[in-house]
């Protein structure tokens, strides 16, 4: 949960650094450190970008592709997991059997 949260932390990240490259401009700068009294009239040269994260998400074939790899991933490492875990109960059970069968035989 944390690795995804994690990789969409960065595509927005990624978005917003690509919204506001595409909003500087190299003319628009040298316009304003040229002329600073002209005050409101050059904020109307303002580029606004909307973005909607939930749209670009699912429309991103990419990203489409790494969660599905992702979601098999975690499911493989869950069951490995439990597996494991199973494994483990069973060694714990004959361990504590052959300790009660070794006491039983010293008394």
């Amino acid at each position: 949960m944390k690795r995804t949260n994690f990789i969409l932390n960065g595509f927005l990240a990624l978005a917003i650094v690509l919204v506001f490259a595409q909003c500087s401009d190299n003319n628009n700068a040298a316009t304003s450190s040229a002329a600073p009294a002209a005050g409101v009239a050059g904020s109307s040269n303002m580029k606004i970008a909307y973005v909607e994260i939930d749209s670009l998400l699912t429309k991103y074939n990419f990203w489409n592709d790494l969660n599905e790899v992702m979601i098999q991933k975690e499911e493989n490492i869950r069951t490995t997991l439990n597996e494991k875990a199973k494994k483990l109960k069973q060694g714990a059970i004959r361990n504590k059997t052959s300790m009660e069968n070794q006491i039983l035989e010293l008394l």
